[in-house]
């Protein structure tokens, strides 16, 4: 669905009442991560778009006070959806609030608005709320894999990729390069005297000193320049379009 919503969980809604408008917040709960996301179906800048994001900050901060969130624009119609709900706001009809959960801990919710001018009844609370428990399973199984991902893919000292994400950057470089016939040069550098830092000072200060260096690395690289860290002290650089001169 556009908001992120899986489809089964909107068709679902669609069957138990009819589904004006849906949108969509998630997050990682926990202390390691309060990030946010709010998926909003209303064009920006227009009295919807500014409808649905006051309503959905304010269920966001209530559940995660200390976090921070993106906002993410999916101005997409729902499937076979009249022209009048097509930018409908809050007030233009019942916004139904859903938490999504998993195990006791919620990790998002959804926001349906609906003409329906009745309480749902039973049957339907049922029905939807076994749909809301296979989207949230759906979710925090996507955020499982993104954090597998994420460790494969980042030095978790440094932050700039890891020396398996470089190996296949690199082929895929070399690669564009010989196809679109652009130069591409590659910058290997290392921390001189690295060993007498750990042994004189301690890995805790070896450790800020790799992760000045990468800060220093990230501040002074273009936006299409692409960095990582190859082991130990050692760092590499891949410039796009750059000859060695």
């Amino acid at each position: 669905a556009p908001t992120g919503v899986n489809r089964p969980t909107y068709h679902c809604g669609r069957r138990l009442f009819q589904v004006r408008r849906i949108q969509a917040a998630r997050w990682k709960p926990g202390s390691g991560s309060r990030d946010g996301e709010l998926f909003i179906t209303a064009k920006e800048e227009t009295g919807s778009f500014e409808g649905w994001r006051g309503l959905m900050q304010d269920q966001i901060r209530t559940a995660m006070p200390n976090g921070d969130y993106l906002i993410h624009l999916r101005p997409t119609p729902l499937p076979d959806q009249e022209e009048k709900w097509r930018n409908a706001a809050p007030a233009d009809g019942h916004v139904l609030t859903l938490p999504i959960a998993v195990t006791g801990q919620q990790i998002g919710f959804i926001c349906i608005l609906t003409d329906m001018d009745r309480s749902l009844s039973r049957d339907q609370a049922l029905a939807l709320n076994s749909a809301l428990h296979f989207l949230a399973l759906t979710l925090n199984n996507a955020h499982n894999f993104q954090d597998v991902k994420q460790q494969a893919d980042f030095d978790s000292l440094t932050g700039l990729y890891s020396r398996r994400h470089f190996e296949m950057r690199m082929a895929e470089e070399v690669e564009r390069s010989n196809r679109m016939r652009y130069p591409l040069s590659i910058i290997f550098c290392d921390i001189d005297h690295f060993k007498q830092i750990n042994d004189n000072l301690g890995h805790q200060a070896g450790d800020d000193v790799l992760r000045g260096v990468a800060g220093t690395i990230r501040d002074i690289i273009r936006e299409q320049d692409y960095a990582a860290r190859y082991g130990g002290e050692e760092f590499v650089i891949l410039l796009p379009r750059t000859t060695p001169g």
